[in-house]
């Protein structure tokens, strides 16, 4: 809830925006602060990126940003200089007609995330307020070569910034969020309790029987890849406690047979081939008889007394 209840404030100071309908967050970062002019083949893994964005809301926010930027200037008469020039002019044009067409109606002030769970307003803020996030330091050798088209499916939720190979934020609510490894999210297994199980459709196929058909959704395809990456961790994570489980019982195991004077190194009764269970039968039983010997033994104190 307290999360939620940032992430309200934060939208509306224009830090961070929130689609639930995606279960994306898309933090805004000035992008022309990002030196993306001067880095041609990043601006044009930016575009590319910009033209598979599925959240209406998104689209609204990067299709303002683009306006903001100028397109790299790439000069010279090389080959590659040529392909470049030709394809930030066919991505500018796919981004910006994508965006543009997506969020077609969805304009500002847009509808804030969570108000159903403060329908009796925001809770105090923090003690102390945000600082307003200085210039993003650019990437200080650029990238040789663009990503290639298809590279990303979904939608782009972050600032225009590369990170590990890929240029996007967080999601909200998918816990198997996007790490830092050039090849795609981490799978590391989190604590379980900070990862819950997400819901395999958006916000508004949710309710559908589980059997409904359902269109081509991409917010319903972001929640069944989370999914499947979470069922991942979560097996990986039932594994590892079983294994963990299994190495704690061997050492209890070894311990035992450690301090124990009844059996060999392997646990087993010395000169038998009998399991130890590192009970000292014999002195109990030792004890038993002593027990009985003093009771049969004992002088009868009513006769004693009758005496």
């Amino acid at each position: 809830r307290e999360v939620k209840a940032a992430l309200i404030r934060m939208e509306r100071r224009q830090y961070v925006y929130t689609d639930k309908d995606t279960g994306e967050v898309l933090i805004r970062t000035r992008i022309r602060n990002d030196d993306l002019a001067k880095q041609p083949n990043q601006f044009l893994s930016a575009l590319r990126l910009l033209a598979v964005v599925d959240s209406r809301k998104f689209a609204a926010v990067m299709a303002a940003e683009l306006d903001l930027m100028v397109t790299p200037d790439v000069r010279g008469e090389t080959p590659q200089a040529r392909v470049l020039r030709e394809n930030l002019k066919v991505e500018s044009v796919n981004a910006r007609t994508h965006l543009r067409e997506l969020a077609e109606g969805f304009t500002e002030p847009f509808p804030e995330p969570f108000q159903e769970d403060f329908t009796g307003g925001l809770p105090e803020g923090f003690m102390e307020p945000f600082t307003r996030p200085g210039k993003t330091e650019p990437s200080p050798e650029g990238f040789p070569e663009a990503f290639r088209d298809g590279s990303v499916y979904g939608s782009v939720s972050g600032s225009l910034q590369t990170v590990g190979g890929h240029l996007g934020g967080t999601r909200a609510s998918a816990p198997d969020t996007a790490g830092t490894q050039p090849h795609g999210p981490r799978n590391e297994p989190p604590n379980k309790s900070s990862d819950q199980e997400p819901p395999h459709r958006c916000a508004k196929h949710r309710q559908l029987p589980a059997d409904a058909e359902i269109p081509d959704c991409g917010p319903c395809a972001n929640f069944r890849q989370a999914h499947e990456r979470w069922t991942v961790r979560d097996r990986r994570r039932r594994a590892e406690a079983a294994a963990e489980s299994a190495r704690a019982a061997a050492a209890l195991k070894a311990q035992a047979i450690a301090n124990c004077e009844l059996c060999d190194r392997d646990g087993y009764r010395i000169g038998t081939t009998v399991v130890c269970d590192h009970q000292d039968r014999a002195a109990a039983i030792a004890r038993g008889q002593e027990l009985v010997r003093k009771a049969l033994t004992k002088p009868d104190t009513k006769e004693t007394d009758h005496a």
